[in-house]
Order: structure tokens, then sequence, then C-alpha cells
């Protein structure tokens, strides 16, 4: 995930993107629902700006139906970051 995180730093958010979805993946059959939220969280601020919103919305609330393993500062932005997409 960390390489996905360089990408976002960088602005490269194709790149971000895909990496991002792979560390989804692999931490999904690891069943480390913790670190899978981080990576959802980060998903969800790197695909806006690709244009896909609703791609973003998807990944924030998948980070916060992860509830219990999440990291809960990480749950309250990813509320703050779902309520601002839905917002406009």
């Amino acid at each position: 995930m960390s390489i996905g995180r360089v990408h976002i730093f960088l602005k490269n958010w194709p790149e971000a993107t895909g990496h991002l979805f792979t560390a989804i993946e692999l931490w999904r059959d690891s069943s480390n629902k913790g670190v899978e939220s981080r990576a959802l969280f980060h998903l969800g601020d790197a695909l806006p700006a690709t244009g896909l919103r609703d791609e973003a919305r998807n990944a924030f609330t998948q980070c916060l139906a992860l509830d219990t393993p999440a990291d809960p500062i990480r749950l309250t932005h990813a509320r703050k970051r779902l309520t601002a997409l839905d917002a406009g």
C-alpha cells in the first residue's frame, strides 16, 4: 500500500489507484480488516482525481462497513469525505 500512497503524494492518480486496488485484494486475502480499511480509505481519496466519484463513494462506504477493526479516527475522516462527496 505504501507505493499507492507515494503515488497519491505525487498526484499520479492512475498509478495510485492501481496499486491500492492490488493492496485491497492482498489484504482481503489475508483477512487483515484493519489494513484493508486503510487501503480503502486511501483509494477513496485518490479516485475523485480520476473522475471516479461513485467508485470513491463505494470505497469509503466499504471502509466504514469494516467498522471495529478500522482505526476510529480514519472512520471519522471517511465519514467526512463521504459526506463531502454526497454534497457535491
